[in-house]
C-alpha cells in the first residue's frame, strides 16, 4: 500500500530521490494532456481534418491535427525541440502570425519579437481561461432554462 508523503518527510529524502519523484509526478500529470490531444487528433483524422497530403512515396500523411509529439517532448535533443513538441499548432500560429510579423523587413527577429510573442501567448492563455470559465457558467445555467421552457405549456381551448 502506498502512503502519502508529507512535506517534512519529502525533504528528508536524497536530492536524487526527490528529482525522481518529481519526474514521475510530472509524467503522470502530462499524460492527461497526451491522452486528450491524441484522442482529439484521432477524431480529426476520422473526419478527414488531419489530412495533409501525400508523402514522397505516395503514402497519405495525417499529421495536420497533431498537437503533441510525445517522444520528442519526453526525450528532446535541446530546448527548442522540447518547446516545438508541445502545443504544436499554437506554437506555429504564434510563430507565423506574431513573431515573424512584428519583425521589420530585412531584419532578424530579436528581443522585441520574442517579448511581443510571449505577451500575445500570455493574453491568449488568459482569454482562453476566461472563455472556459464563461462556458462553465453558461452550461450550469442551461438546465434551468430548459426546465423553465418545459414547464410552460399553452393550452388552446
Amino acid at each position: 500500500m502506498c502512503h502519502p508523503v508529507t512535506l517534512k518527510k519529502y525533504f528528508t529524502f536524497l536530492v536524487t530521490r526527490r528529482i525522481l519523484i518529481l519526474q514521475i509526478a510530472g509524467l503522470v500529470e502530462r499524460s492527461k494532456y497526451y491522452g486528450v490531444w491524441i484522442l482529439t487528433e484521432g477524431a480529426c483524422i476520422l473526419t478527414g481534418l488531419g489530412f495533409t497530403g501525400y508523402g514522397p512515396s505516395g503514402v497519405p500523411t495525417w499529421n495536420g491535427a497533431a498537437n503533441v509529439d510525445v517522444w520528442r517532448f519526453e526525450v528532446p535533443e535541446n530546448f527548442r525541440v522540447l518547446a516545438d513538441s508541445w502545443n504544436i499548432k499554437t506554437n506555429v500560429w504564434l510563430r507565423e502570425c506574431v513573431y515573424k510579423r512584428v519583425t521589420p523587413k530585412g531584419k532578424k527577429p530579436g528581443f522585441k519579437s520574442s517579448m511581443l510573442t510571449y505577451l500575445t501567448s500570455a493574453i491568449w492563455v488568459g482569454v482562453e481561461t476566461m472563455v472556459l470559465a464563461i462556458n462553465k457558467l453558461t452550461v450550469r445555467a442551461r438546465p434551468l432554462n430548459s426546465m423553465a421552457s418545459q414547464q410552460v405549456t399553452i393550452s388552446r381551448s
